[in-house]
């Protein structure tokens, strides 16, 4: 889909660096995958992150994409744009896969807000959204929408300085969010209630 698809490709062993941290997540890479490839179907999470619009899915992708989250999978889709341009391309890509449903803003007692950190306050490099938005399906949200530029808070340089302007608190918080949505996709609601480590589910 182009680099523009990919804003922040120093993230990814970053991001799992962290998984490795504080969970038994063991992965080696995020792997860049076609949405029209058959083995997209080999990953629990899909990511599509943009700093603008791409060309529109294609049927088969749109089709691809709606097998792989019906049969349990998870979609977390991330504007990286700072603007609207992108959120325009997504609900409406959105309705090509699930032409039944829409994203709706996740309460704050969702699951996504505990599945590993106690998320009070969702934010990223960016605060475009209060929250998370999801697509339900069969009672889990499929899709898993941020406005809030979650990855941006990932990149930093040799000092662990972030690379880009970030509002005060959100590195840790974005970065425990990020953790929570792996969390959910792998592992859904059913940390909902439990409590565990209460240091690491104290409210940020």
């Amino acid at each position: 889909m182009g680099d523009y698809c990919d804003p922040y490709p120093q993230a990814g062993a970053e991001i799992l660096g962290f998984a490795a941290a504080f969970t038994n997540i063991s992965a080696s890479d995020i792997k860049p995958l076609p949405p029209e490839s058959p083995e997209i179907f080999e990953y629990p999470l899909l990511l599509l992150a943009c700093r603008r619009p791409p060309a529109a899915l294609s049927e088969k992708a749109a089709a691809n994409i709606r097998a792989h989250l019906s049969a349990g999978g998870t979609l977390w889709v991330e504007d990286a744009s700072g603007g609207a341009a992108f959120d325009g391309w997504v609900r409406e890509n959105l309705g090509r896969i699930f032409p039944d449903g829409e994203p709706k803003t996740l309460p704050p007692e969702h699951a996504v807000y505990r599945s590993f950190f106690l998320i009070k306050k969702p934010q990223g490099r960016a605060r475009l959204s209060s929250g998370l938005e999801g697509i339900d399906r069969a009672g889990r949200a499929a899709v898993v929408y941020s406005r809030n530029d979650l990855l941006g808070v990932w990149p930093c340089d040799a000092l662990g300085k972030p690379l880009y302007p970030i509002t005060s608190g959100a590195v840790q918080t974005g970065k425990r969010l990020t953790l929570n949505i792996l969390m959910y996709a792998l592992t859904g609601t059913y940390k909902l209630d439990a409590v565990h480590q209460p240091a690491l589910l104290r409210p940020v």
